[in-house]
């Protein structure tokens, strides 16, 4: 799951010069690195707390924890260069190299609790998510980001990809946090299954001598038979249960779209949405081919705090501009059966009218720390809701 960042910083809070404020502005700007860093944490921390309950409610660590273990990491931003300049804008697109420290009594930590859990190491996860890994040092080559002031000069914009992070730092603080908690229902069970032994030898010690306490052990045995046998009743009483109740969804080619455009893009046209994100809805329509229902074009960008998102459609037949009809936010990978593009805020398709919304729905939430789906047809120029349910998501996925 990609996850973007658009956040300013008061650059006049800094008492920056004008040399200050141009260097501010640059791919190596400190400023920016440190924005970055500040997100990356801030989003690990966000996530890790989002699953700080055990499954049966209980609560296992809280956000000092996680705050403690998240400031013992290092991060550093070098070998950076200016990969693009936009030449209608101020803004510098960036590529560097993300190099994350782990102490190593941390990571040994998350490498114990993920054996408890029957997880691979830490240094396997990050070779699946293409992370270089030496002992306790993680690297990340080609890491985008972009920067670009405001026209007065007093504010930074930088917006960054932080997806492959995320997930591999909440590992990282999530089983390290862990480890104290599943160590000690590891001994736990050991110790119950030592007593169960012991009484299982006794009873038998006894039938021995007489046939009445022998007779208690085969009704012991009994009972434990007839239980694993109602627990595996129950089980697929639950699973009929859960085929049964199944929702129908909807489908993208059941709204099938017009036939592809492939002709010259309009102009964007100005109304009273378009020319608030003028320059991001220009460069989409000047640089973008359609990609949703026939001869549509999406784009998005952050709505003021981390992790929020929404957007808008753009018909580059017209060039008049739709805006999406929620914004999201806390977005967490999409289940195979909503879209194939699993980490997607907005699924959608080419051929299709259906838009599909997941996260925290603006308007919809559900009461629960459960995100939602929503699902959206484009006709006439609306995006007209057609079905809405709890996301239901598990810290697994």
């Amino acid at each position: 799951m990609n996850i973007k960042y658009l956040t300013p910083v008061l650059l006049s809070g800094l008492l920056l010069s004008a040399c200050d404020k141009m260097s501010a502005s640059n791919c190596s700007s400190e400023v920016a690195h440190k924005i970055i860093t500040k997100n990356l944490i801030e989003t690990v921390e966000k996530k890790t707390a989002s699953d700080k309950y055990s499954d049966t409610g209980e609560f296992i660590f809280d956000k000092a924890k996680i705050r403690a273990s998240l400031d013992q990491l290092q991060i550093a931003i070098d070998s950076v260069r200016t990969t693009k300049e936009d030449p209608d804008s101020s803004k510098k697109f960036c590529s560097a190299t993300l190099k994350v420290t782990i102490p190593t009594s941390m990571l040994s930590d998350a490498d114990q609790g993920r054996e408890l859990e029957h997880k691979t190491k830490i240094s396997e996860a990050a070779r699946e998510l293409n992370i270089d890994n030496s002992i306790n040092v993680f690297t990340k080559k080609d890491f985008e980001y972009s920067v670009q002031p405001t026209d007065d000069g007093k504010e930074l914009y930088v917006e960054s990809e932080n997806g492959i992070w995320v997930r591999l730092l909440h590992d990282i603080t999530w089983s390290a946090l862990l480890k104290p908690k599943l160590e000690e229902q590891r001994a736990a069970q050991d110790r119950q299954n030592v007593q169960e032994k012991q009484e299982v030898a006794s009873l038998k010690q006894e039938a021995e001598v007489s046939k009445l306490e022998a007779e208690k052990l085969q009704a012991l045995q009994e009972k434990q038979e007839a239980d694993s046998l109602k627990q595996e009743f129950l089980k697929k009483q639950a699973a009929t249960s859960s085929e049964q109740t199944k929702v129908k969804i909807p489908k993208f080619k059941d709204y099938p779209a017009e036939k592809t455009y492939t002709g010259k893009n309009h102009s964007l046209v100005l109304d009273e949405f378009s020319k608030q994100f003028k320059t991001r809805l220009s460069d989409a329509i000047k640089n973008n081919k359609p990609e949703f229902s026939g001869h549509y074009i999406v784009t998005g960008w952050g709505c003021g705090t981390s992790g929020c998102n929404t957007g808008a459609v753009i018909d580059v037949i017209t060039g008049q501009t739709y805006p999406f009809p929620v914004a999201l936010s806390s977005v967490y990978p999409v289940k195979p059966e909503f879209g194939d593009s699993d980490g997607q805020e907005h699924i959608y398709r080419l051929n299709s009218r259906l838009m599909i919304f997941a996260g925290n729905l603006e308007g919809m939430e559900q009461g629960n720390g459960e995100d939602t789906i929503a699902f959206y047809e484009f006709k006439d120029g609306k995006f007209v809701l057609l079905k809405a349910m709890p996301y239901g998501r598990k810290k697994s996925e």
